[in-house]
């Protein structure tokens, strides 16, 4: 039991890991948030240092994720407050998770020590079908399953994201790699390049969302559902 116990706290923190990577990747740059004072920071760390005292936390990034309010419960608590919902949420993902052994309230009450409800969230919400959308595209093909291309999204020099297409122009003969194009999509163009795209509100640019914003809710038909997962309609409030 101690080494599954010892094994599932390495796996949430590798997951932490992953949040961070995927945060310095798309989102560095100054968020507005909450911002905590010096006593409520100092008093986070001090109970982190206690409870986690091998997990590192990044301050300004906490800051724009959860309020003094949230804090104050989980200083007093002991546990981040979470909605039913989100509690839900984890239980299920955890409960289908083949490499998590313990038992799922467990491992939601250890999680809870460490993430808030705005970071669990966001965590569940890449390993789902619009999660993995946003971080790594799709692939286009044609009707005999050659693959043509992929559509994905992209940052600017600016820090704004976009949707680009990639497509496929035949093989290069001096270097073997392939021959490739290049577009930047328009929103209301995704629909018609995108197999299975909608936006549930109009045309918006959907990869906001790896910025924490929200705002662009979509649907992707696959050929296991076309309903939107449950951690976006929370995150979308749909």
């Amino acid at each position: 039991m101690k080494t599954y116990y010892m094994y599932f706290i390495f796996m949430l923190l590798l997951l932490l890991i992953v949040l961070w990577v995927v945060y310095i990747h798309f989102f560095n740059k100054t968020k507005e948030g909450f911002i905590w004072s010096n006593k409520s920071i100092r008093d986070f760390l001090t109970f982190q240092n206690t409870v986690n005292p091998n997990t590192q936390f990044n301050m300004e990034m906490i800051q724009t994720q959860a309020s003094e309010d949230e804090l104050s419960a989980l200083l007093c608590d002991g546990y981040w407050p979470w909605s039913e919902k989100t509690q839900t949420l984890y239980i299920n993902e955890v409960s289908h998770n083949p490499i998590v052994k313990m038992s799922p309230q467990a491992s939601m009450n250890y999680a809870r020590t460490v993430y808030n409800e705005n970071a669990t969230k966001q965590m569940l919400s890449w390993n789902t079908k619009e999660g993995q959308f946003l971080l790594s595209g799709v692939s286009i093909y044609k009707k005999d399953g050659t693959k043509t291309g992929n559509v994905k999204c992209e940052m600017d020099e600016h820090g704004k994201t976009f949707m680009k297409k990639t497509t496929y122009q035949g093989d290069n003969l001096w270097n073997g790699y392939k021959n490739t194009k290049t577009t930047n999509l328009k929103n209301n163009e995704l629909p018609k390049e995108i197999p299975g795209f909608h936006f549930i509100k109009g045309p918006c640019n959907p990869c906001v969302a790896l910025d924490n914003d929200y705002s662009c809710p979509f649907e992707l038909d696959t050929k296991d559902t076309g309903t939107v997962s449950e951690v976006w309609k929370s995150l979308w409030s749909i």
